[in-house]
């Protein structure tokens, strides 16, 4: 079944709304304003989804879509509009989560920004998923991938693989970190990486790679969990700074490997940071020695299982799943004053809040586009006791 119809609103997943006899419908590529051609290609009691057919009436924002792999590979939405909608979208979804308080935005229009991804090997093929399938796609370049990373991509495309995944890390210190899971014949990596794994052994270089925010010097491994735009961290953590200014004691919870903890150290006359992962804390642990921050104290414990009293300030920064039950009692029940939430899932965020506020009132939030060209961003809310 085709047939024209006018896309009333964008939804934060890069589709087009539309509205047909009363029902909502979902097209993919399409942006507000536009009329389009399309073929109903799935119909559930609540909403349908189209493909389009045809643009009768294009919007000027409709740019040429840069990558070659965009329509095939799931791990982008936006490349077809212009940066500067990517970024209304994205406000204006989390502005009607949150619609009585300022929301401001941080805007993104770099690429080559990801300094992490893992690649799939199939058949001595590498390359990332079709969209929503299994199957590989081969690729040559990722056009959100930090060059360094792209260039190690086409060293491995002139190795013979095994099926498995392959890590690759990279800095802004120039260091690049290999792993994979199945063995790889490193000649052609050494004057491209710095750390080489195969599986958990480190076979060449350095266990770990160095990377540096503002005038924190961090280690990260393989497995460490670190912010994956080169350029957006540091607006990132100036956001959570400018939240946390006047307060003394600060409880750093799902610190990792003490990031933001370490970024804070000039403004807080105590601070405890708190990570589950011991491996994580043990990096925290080296991180505060070579930013001679001995005076932080990093835990490995869950966060749940903290006692949060005695603390002025409270970051979180929890999973997409957000925070326990536990843990929002917890906070309700202590002495702390001032909560800032870091959250790279507005609809947990919403779940979280609709508890917290209870007790909390939520005076702003601001929205980082730490993801350019996918769906996916980051809002740091701050929150302060009633």
């Amino acid at each position: 079944m085709q047939l024209e119809v006018e896309i009333i609103d964008n939804d934060n997943l890069g589709n087009g709304i539309a509205k047909v006899n009363g029902k909502v419908l979902f097209v993919k590529y399409a942006i507000k304003g536009e009329k389009v051609l399309v073929k109903i290609v799935k119909e559930n009691k609540k909403y349908s989804v189209g493909k389009i057919i045809k643009v009768l009436k294009p919007v000027e924002n409709r740019i040429e879509v840069m990558c070659p792999y965009f329509y095939k590979c799931g791990g982008c939405s936006f490349f077809y509009l212009s940066s500067s909608l990517e970024n209304d979208i994205k406000l204006d979804y989390v502005k009607k989560m949150f619609s009585n308080i300022k929301i401001d935005i941080i805007t993104s229009d770099s690429l080559f920004y990801r300094n992490k991804a893992v690649f799939h090997v199939k058949n001595g093929k590498i390359g990332f998923y079709y969209n929503e399938s299994n199957e590989l796609l081969e690729i040559d370049k990722c056009l959100l991938l930090d060059e360094k990373i792209n260039l190690v991509l086409d060293r491995l495309k002139k190795i013979k693989l095994k099926d498995g995944d392959i890590l690759v890390r990279s800095t802004t210190l120039n260091e690049v970190m290999v792993r994979s899971l199945s063995y790889l014949d490193i000649t052609l990596l050494k004057d491209v990486a710095s750390s080489i794994y195969i599986g958990d052994k480190c076979v060449y270089g350095k266990e770990f790679v160095n990377e540096r925010i503002g005038n924190v010097n961090y280690i990260v491994y393989p497995d460490t969990f670190f912010q994956v735009n080169k350029f957006m961290v540091l607006k990132l953590y100036d956001v959570i700074l400018d939240y946390s200014r006047g307060y003394n004691s600060l409880l750093d919870l799902y610190c990792g490997v003490g990031s933001i903890s370490l970024y804070l150290k000039d403004y807080f006359s105590n601070i405890v940071g708190v990570e589950v992962n011991s491996s994580s804390v043990s990096s925290a642990n080296y991180n505060k020695k070579i930013n001679n921050a001995n005076d932080i104290k990093f835990v490995c414990s869950d966060a749940k299982d903290v006692d949060i009293d005695n603390f002025d300030l409270v970051i979180v920064d929890p999973p997409r799943s957000g925070l326990s039950k536990d843990l929002i009692t917890k906070i309700v029940n202590s002495d702390v004053k001032r909560l800032i939430y870091v959250s790279c899932n507005p609809n947990t965020l919403k779940r979280d809040v609709l508890v917290l506020n209870k007790d909390f009132n939520l005076l702003k939030a601001t929205v980082v586009n730490m993801f350019y060209r996918t769906s996916h961003l980051e809002v740091v809310s701050l929150f302060e006791r009633i």
